[in-house]
C-alpha cells in the first residue's frame, strides 16, 4: 500500500526580519527543528502512514538559517527540495503546476488531491502564505487540496502596526477577509503538529 504524502512548504520563510521583533523572528525556525529533530512527539506524522517533504521556495542562497535546519531534516531522512529563484519563471512566482513538476523530478512522485497534503508556513500571514502568490493556500484548496497553514511557521511582516502584535491582529484580519472572498472555508489552521491530520 502506497503511503499519502506531506508537503510542508515554506513560503518566502525568511521573510523581512528587520521588520520583526527577535520572538517572532527565531519562533518559526523553532517550531520548524521541533518537528525536524522529534518528530513523533511533535505530531501524529509518526503514526499515520504520510511520508513528509519539505519543500522552500527560496534556494540555499537566501537562508543560512533555514539551511542548517533542513540540513539536520537531511540528516534525519527527510526529503527536502529548496527551489532556486534561477528556477522560477512568471516574473519570479511559481505556479503550482511548476512546484508539482519540481517535486515529481526531485521526489519521483506526482502529487494529487487524494494522495497529498500540503502545509504551508511562511511570510506573510496575510499576503504570500494566503494569497499573493500562485503558491500560496487558496490556490491550493481550490483545486482540492487538504491545505493546512501552520500558524506558528508563519510571520507577519508587512501589515501596518508599531509593534508585532498590531501586526499579527492585521494580518489575521487580513487573512479571514481574503478566505471569506475566495470562499476558501477549506482551509485548515493549526496551532500544534498533532492537530494536523492525515487525508
Amino acid at each position: 500500500m502506497k503511503k499519502n504524502k506531506t508537503i510542508i512548504l515554506l513560503i518566502d520563510f525568511k521573510g523581512h526580519p528587520i521588520l520583526g521583533d527577535e520572538y517572532v523572528n527565531n519562533k518559526r525556525y523553532s517550531e520548524l527543528q521541533k518537528l525536524i529533530c522529534n518528530v513523533e512527539k511533535a505530531c501524529c506524522f509518526a503514526h499515520l502512514e504520510s511520508e513528509l517533504y519539505f519543500v522552500s521556495n527560496m534556494g540555499e542562497e537566501y537562508d543560512k538559517k533555514l539551511n542548517e535546519i533542513l540540513k539536520m531534516a537531511r540528516t534525519n531522512g527527510f526529503k527536502i527540495l529548496q527551489i532556486s529563484k534561477t528556477l522560477r519563471l512568471n516574473d519570479g512566482d511559481h505556479t503550482i503546476e511548476e512546484l508539482s513538476k519540481h517535486i515529481k523530478d526531485n521526489f519521483h512522485f506526482q502529487i494529487d488531491p487524494s494522495n497529498t497534503q500540503i502545509i504551508i508556513g511562511g511570510n506573510n500571514l496575510g499576503g504570500c502564505v494566503v494569497k499573493s502568490k500562485m503558491i500560496s493556500a487558496v490556490y491550493w484548496t481550490k483545486l482540492g487540496y487538504k491545505t493546512t497553514i501552520h500558524v506558528p511557521l508563519c510571520g507577519e511582516y508587512e501589515q501596518t502596526g508599531i509593534n508585532q502584535v498590531e501586526k499579527t491582529y492585521y494580518g489575521f484580519q487580513k487573512l479571514y477577509t481574503i478566505i471569506k472572498d475566495y470562499k476558501a472555508f477549506d482551509i485548515h489552521m493549526s496551532s500544534e503538529w498533532h492537530e494536523i491530520k492525515n487525508i
